[in-house]
């Protein structure tokens, strides 16, 4: 099991295996070539993640962040092309735990 960070100072094409290179958005973590079952996708940064339908294919996944509880991470449905997603993840394994996220403006 391994841990993978997202952070507004990383970059996608880091391999988000530690803080210092961390991923830049929650669907560059989720993408990652050797996620496997019962690994996390640690968020260390507050903020707004402009990311829609993000993608989790791996079995008894986590999601979750680490930042302050008076600036925990925002997920917001606009995607990342501005235009709007109908979920915020869309799920082909099971199992998946979300963990002090705020997830808004979806239509479905």
């Amino acid at each position: 099991m391994a841990t993978y960070y997202v952070s507004k100072a990383g970059d996608d094409s880091d391999d988000g295996t530690t803080p210092a290179l961390a991923k830049l958005t929650i669907a560059g973590a989720l993408a990652h070539g050797s996620l496997t079952s019962g690994d996390t996708i640690e968020i260390i940064d507050e903020g707004s993640y402009n990311e829609g339908a993000l993608s989790i294919a791996a079995t008894n996944l986590t999601i979750k962040h680490t930042a302050s509880n008076l600036g925990r991470p925002k997920i917001y449905g606009t995607g990342l092309g501005g235009s709007a997603a109908t979920y915020a993840f869309t799920v082909s394994a099971a199992g998946a735990t979300y963990q002090g996220l705020e997830v808004s403006n979806y239509s479905s």
